[in-house]
């Protein structure tokens, strides 16, 4: 977001982009957790200060996006898949599909809402993220929603403490040694924050590698709305 600091307008799209995003992963995960997981405490759906990541919010300063705290759910430590996988499944995959559900919903009311044609014409994560330029309007209806469209994106990635690594686990038959030893070092030792916070920096030509991979990603997945 600091690549941003020269576009207000699409800074604040990029900011309610990120606590949106936040809020709609961690209620519909506890929603689904309390009803099909058991274990899961009661707690509010939503809370700031809980289920923000403070490397996930150092992620979003310098590449635009970032991650939350792990999905509520019991974790597994034998080796063995738990009985409820298919419950599982559909807990963590909410986290990422309501906010790229949302920022769907939001491309296609965007001339709804005043967007110009010009504005969208060259969204894509490799400029949004990076503080794309235009009417303020635009700018704040774009970032949003690309904004949302990321944040799930970057949550299907395979590693901690994001919900691709936990549907990655939920996708083994059995943890071997293999797995095991890749959990110890990038879950319990934080290599998997470590690599997703190094990923955010402004290292290749003035480009974070993670927004490098959205924009190779997200780009053609986000074109039909341009």
């Amino acid at each position: 977001m600091i690549f941003a600091l020269a576009q207000p307008a699409s800074l604040a799209g990029l900011i309610l982009a990120f606590v949106a995003a936040l809020a709609l992963r961690s209620v519909a995960q506890r929603f689904l957790a309390r009803r099909l997981v058991p274990g899961v405490a009661d707690r509010p759906l939503f809370q700031l200060k809980r289920d923000a990541d403070i490397f996930g919010v150092v992620g979003a300063l310098f590449g635009g996006t970032g991650w939350g705290r792990p999905a509520p759910l019991p974790d597994f430590h034998s080796g063995r898949r738990p009985h409820d996988v298919g419950k599982r499944v559909v807990v963590l995959l909410a986290g990422p599909l309501v906010p790229i559900l949302l920022s769907q919903v939001v491309l296609a009311l965007y001339p709804l809402l005043g967007g110009s044609p010009e504005g969208i014409a060259f969204a894509s994560p490799g400029n949004v993220l990076l503080g794309q330029p235009g009417r303020p309007l635009d700018q704040v209806l774009i970032s949003f929603a690309v904004g949302l469209f990321c944040f799930g994106l970057l949550d299907l990635v395979p590693l901690p403490p994001l919900d691709g690594w936990g549907l990655l686990r939920l996708a083994l038959r059995r943890e071997g040694p293999g797995m095991q030893k890749a959990r110890y070092w990038l879950d319990e030792q934080n290599v998997g924050t470590g690599i997703l916070v190094f990923g955010m920096l402004p290292l290749f030509g003035g480009a974070a590698l993670w927004v490098i991979v959205l924009a190779a990603i997200g780009g053609p997945l986000l074109s039909p709305w341009r």
